[in-house]
């Protein structure tokens, strides 16, 4: 009996070992967001004929593809360091001249946005939400669940203008541009035609509740 009651104890210990240390990953993981620059850079290379390619980069972002799910990707920056990927393209958006615009009824969206949604807002609902609406789909990612904190982004497009000044957009988030911040929302440049290509990398804040790192 006492060998049993041993043999239980050390299963717990050993359990409760493998807990702490994964919690301990999580607190560095996120800890390492936190510190990193939140400076969004941006970089261009030469595309098909007439046209460039521009890529920015915010935060945490370039990890290895660990499975690929319904509505978004899981990812990986080493052992205990997993989150999420969600990411969505926009169709060729080129600009009205002033005459269409008089009669056209609508017009491509100006904003590519992450968005959060409570599950009890939308009848308890889980994923990505389909919007309806001329071309909403392909700029807002709508997602119902659980609270998150995004940890960094990426934004590209294929644009037939000049290199410089090139394509213009707009954060509306400080100098926090968004990371750790419980979504994200960016304003494109809509002057040339162009196609937008977003990738939001999140973690879900259940996983990630420390008081000591103030991440709110």
């Amino acid at each position: 009996q006492k060998r049993l009651q041993d043999t239980e104890l050390y299963a717990q210990i050993a359990e409760a070992k493998i807990k702490a240390e994964a919690l301990m990953r999580r607190h560095e993981f996120i800890a390492g967001v936190k510190a990193l620059s939140r400076k969004a850079s941006r970089s261009s290379n030469l595309g098909t004929k007439d046209s460039l390619s521009f890529f920015w980069e915010c935060g945490k972002t370039g990890g290895r593809v660990k499975k690929k799910m319904r509505y978004y990707t899981e990812v990986t920056f080493g052992p205990g360091f997993d989150a999420y990927e969600a990411e969505w393209e926009s169709p060729l958006v080129t600009p009205l001249n002033p005459f269409m615009k008089k009669f056209s009824r609508s017009e491509h969206p100006e904003q590519m946005n992450f968005v959060r949604i409570d599950p009890e807002e939308v009848d308890g609902k889980k994923g990505r939400l389909e919007e309806e609406g001329y071309d909403k789909e392909f700029f807002n990612f709508r997602l119902a669940g659980g609270k998150v904190y995004v940890i960094g982004w990426t934004l590209s497009c294929v644009w037939d203008g000049k290199a410089e000044p090139g394509p213009v957009i707009q954060l509306d988030d400080g100098e926090s541009n968004f990371i750790l911040s419980d979504r994200f929302s960016v304003k494109l440049d809509t002057s040339r035609p162009g196609r937008w290509h977003c990738k939001v990398t999140f973690v879900f804040q259940s996983s990630y509740n420390f008081p000591d790192l103030k991440l709110e």
